[in-house]
């Protein structure tokens, strides 16, 4: 019979696979918000080519005003789906620790508050990296003049794909499990945590930076090493990382 950290880890599991999905989902439905503002942009550009200079994205093409809307579009869905998961999390981790005896409760607002920076940073950088590249495409496309609507749509659809979304939900999820942790670490009085890789034949092996800042060759290295929970936080190696922090609370 699994012990009660083994039942807990399982659980954390579950929850993080439901919290991805809708995170997911969330994302997802904003990109393709964002992709039906840009199509019809893209065909009125298409009507207008031959009668406009070439075109610099600096000057000219998609409106700031629509990459600030899907900017705070794509914050808000985030930051809701992100708390939901938090308020799960915490209930778990709650109700894991007080099963063991300890007067334990986490506040799911602090949780997300204390990495709210890091999810604003993130999506900042989706903003301006799609913003960018798009750009770059379309104006590509633009002073193409055999380049067709339907090749440009090809090359952009990958922006605003599922994939995309998923990627980067796993990511979130990974740094707010790990929040979540540490702020549990943080209560108890621990001063360590184990890095958790998921162990399987997809882990990463790719050279990266750890949390002591030294080069790793992968998670796969990284699992079950320990690392200081307040110097050397835990947080996603890359993205879609999926490892996590263990806890190994002596009493």
């Amino acid at each position: 019979m699994p012990n009660r950290q083994t039942v807990h880890n399982r659980k954390i599991y579950q929850l993080r696979h439901a919290i991805e999905a809708d995170l997911s989902d969330a994302i997802y439905q904003e990109l393709r918000w964002l992709w039906r503002q840009l199509y019809p942009e893209i065909r009125q550009m298409r009507l207008k080519r031959d009668n406009i200079q070439k075109l610099n994205f600096n000057k000219q093409g998609i409106k700031n005003d629509l990459w600030e809307l899907f900017n705070q579009r794509l914050t808000d869905a985030m930051d809701a789906a992100i708390m939901a998961g938090a308020i799960q999390l915490a209930g778990e981790t709650d109700r894991h620790w007080n099963s063991l005896g300890f007067d334990f409760t986490l506040d799911p607002v602090q949780i997300v508050e204390s990495f709210r920076t890091s999810i604003g940073t993130q999506i900042t950088e989706i903003t301006g990296k799609a913003r960018e590249e798009i750009g770059q495409h379309i104006a590509d496309w633009y002073n193409t003049p055999a380049a067709t609507v339907q090749s440009l749509s090809d090359t952009l659809r990958g922006y605003v794909s599922e994939s995309r979304a998923h990627s980067i939900a796993t990511t979130e999820v990974t740094n707010l499990n790990g929040a979540v942790t540490t702020q549990t670490g943080i209560v108890l009085g621990v001063e360590t945590y184990f890095w958790n890789s998921m162990r399987d034949e997809i882990v990463c092996r790719k050279p990266l930076t750890g949390p002591d800042n030294k080069i790793w060759n992968g998670c796969r290295a990284l699992h079950g090493q320990e690392f200081n929970l307040r110097t050397e936080p835990f947080k996603a190696a890359h993205t879609n990382c999926r490892c996590g922090p263990i806890l190994r609370v002596r009493r």
